[in-house]
């Protein structure tokens, strides 16, 4: 939908925001990806996205990140936003909503807006008069929702920034590992996979080692309410569809990087099962900085007998 078009909706829907945690997740599979799941929300200001917390008056681009197990990718879906009585939504991925805001008159002293959302496969969100959470209507088989709080930057304060997950952000068994294509096959990825977008792997091998490097940099220093100085702490959350990862958070923390040669993560498939032809397993990595920020990126390996 144009934003533009319900933009005094918006302003309407203000008065009724109210603070909740920064998005929920159905938690329960920890880093195993079994279905779609909502991982987090990327906020960057339009022209500048490097910037997690837009100011009044900016044009501020929301993006879900939406993680679905392989094959998913081609089921039709419906995701809607909802400020207040205003529904935001469309039907194509990635989900990105672009969001004018007020003036800094019209916020008042708002210092975050919010947002319920939810995504419908094969079916469309709907909003019902007086509702703060949409739902999906009929024909729908699944259904994943989300709140969320965008911070603002306020009072002159220096605007958060998101962090940077580089080009060599990881390498998988110390080869280098970058970012698979989109549209890859669930199955029969072997004749695609031995590049380094998308590693070949062998099952009855044993455990591989991910590292996964975030320079010092990212983290940011910024004034405490009470005057103190801190820095971030970058908690970056893994995922996989397949195989079993020795643990789900990898942390950044302290004066220096907590693992200067890059987080070690382990990932076994020993597990899975595949056919000659190869099974496609996908990976996400999400880093926050506690403050807002936040940075995703993706990988995949084809894992053969």
């Amino acid at each position: 939908m144009n934003c533009a078009r319900k933009y005094g909706t918006l302003l309407l829907a203000l008065g009724l925001l109210v603070a909740v945690p920064a998005c929920t997740e159905d938690m329960a599979s920890g880093w195993k990806i079994a279905d779609t799941r909502v991982l987090g929300v990327r906020a960057e200001v339009v022209g500048d996205p490097d910037t997690a917390a837009p100011s009044p008056g900016d044009t501020a681009r929301l993006t879900v990140l939406l993680a679905e197990p392989p094959g998913s990718e081609s089921e039709p879906i419906g995701w809607g936003l909802a400020l207040g009585p205003a529904l935001f939504g469309g039907a194509a991925r990635p989900i990105t909503l672009d969001l004018p805001l007020p003036d800094a008159a019209t916020l008042g002293a708002r210092r975050s807006l919010t947002t319920a959302g939810i995504v419908c496969t094969n079916g469309t969100p709907t909003l019902e008069p007086g509702a703060m959470q949409p739902t999906c209507g009929a024909g729908t088989t699944r259904s994943t929702t989300l709140l969320y709080t965008l911070s603002l930057a306020r009072d002159g304060a220096p605007a958060n920034r998101n962090p940077t997950l580089g080009a060599g952000f990881a390498t998988l068994s110390d080869a280098p590992w970058e970012v698979a294509a989109d549209g890859l096959p669930a199955t029969g990825c072997a004749s695609l996979a031995g590049g380094a977008a998308l590693p070949l792997v062998h099952v009855q091998k044993t455990e591989k080692l991910i590292h996964l490097f975030i320079d010092d940099a990212q983290r940011e220093t910024y004034a405490r309410t009470d005057g103190t100085m801190a820095r971030e702490i970058i908690t970056l959350s893994q995922f996989t569809t397949g195989g079993t990862l020795a643990r789900q958070f990898s942390v950044w923390e302290g004066d220096a990087v907590a693992l200067p040669d890059g987080a070690v993560l382990k990932w076994a498939p020993t597990d899975l099962t595949p056919g000659a032809d190869g099974a496609l397993v996908r990976f996400w990595f999400v880093a926050r900085d506690g403050r807002g920020g936040l940075a995703y990126t993706t990988r995949a390996a084809c894992v053969v007998p």
